[in-house]
């Protein structure tokens, strides 16, 4: 639950923003299936951009962006930040249910493991005991007899492995997080990245005279938003494709 908040957030400031991403990305998927004609999309979606606009919710939305020229950038790298901090506090939660000592808390799975290949029982761990001592009372002849057995917990040795589990993958998502921000942060502030990129789409499309004015486009801050929105569509565009190309081949190999 706590893992859609990011994402019900980048939805929600989005569509704010006046600037929808969705269907930029959507048209760009469109624009390069054959199925359909190009104008025809491009026409579509610009009357139902400009349509949306011209409404008041829309046109505060355009002088909000305006004001703020890199507010769907600001807007993105909060959202990664939100799932930053969703993790921290889920890898917190657990730290303190499992009752893990903070010095512990980022090493706590690798140590375990290290300790189960060295050959030591993950009983004397404390946390998820598999034997413990069970006391009960059995009543013989009117007298009540205390009796002290050792009892196996069968549900511990599932519990641990699932424990475990959910803290590397916690731990997974927190560092592949991290890297993708830190790169998304070097292609935002790199002047060379982003001309590279959008230099590629006009080499692509055959616009080659718009090339030399790449480098006055980029700089200005005001257009890091262009870049934002061109290359999560370039990026979501290319993998439709992707998987659409090999839909269409698994097809023919079952028709042939």
């Amino acid at each position: 639950m706590c893992f859609c908040i990011p994402h019900i957030f980048w939805r929600m400031v989005n569509w704010l923003s006046g600037v929808q991403v969705r269907a930029v990305v959507s048209m760009a998927v469109q624009t390069s299936s054959p199925v359909e004609d190009v104008n025809e999309v491009m026409s579509r979606e610009e009357h139902r951009y400009f349509g949306a606009s011209s409404n008041p919710i829309g046109y505060l939305a355009r002088v909000a962006t305006l004001k703020m020229k890199c507010y769907i950038t600001f807007c993105y790298f909060t959202m990664k930040g939100l799932f930053i901090a969703n993790l921290l506090i889920q890898l917190a939660v657990i730290n303190f249910f499992l009752s893990i000592p903070g010095g512990d808390a980022f090493t706590w799975g690798v140590s375990l493991l290290i300790r189960l290949f060295q050959g030591n029982d993950w009983s004397n761990t404390g946390i998820f005991p598999r034997v413990t001592m069970c006391d009960f009372e059995i009543r013989e002849l009117g007298n009540i007899h205390r009796w002290s057995v050792q009892c196996v917990l069968p549900l511990n040795m599932f519990s641990e492995k699932i424990y475990i589990l959910l803290w590397f993958w916690l731990h997974i998502m927190l560092a592949t997080t991290l890297v993708n921000t830190i790169i998304w942060l070097l292609q935002i502030m790199r002047d060379q990245n982003r001309i590279n990129f959008i230099e590629d789409l006009l080499t692509t499309a055959k616009v080659c005279e718009l090339v030399p004015s790449l480098s006055t486009f980029v700089r200005n801050p005001s257009q890091r938003i262009s870049y934002q929105n061109l290359s999560q569509s370039s990026n979501y565009a290319k993998s439709i494709r992707m998987h659409r190309s090999k839909a269409v081949e698994l097809r023919r190999r079952k028709i042939m």
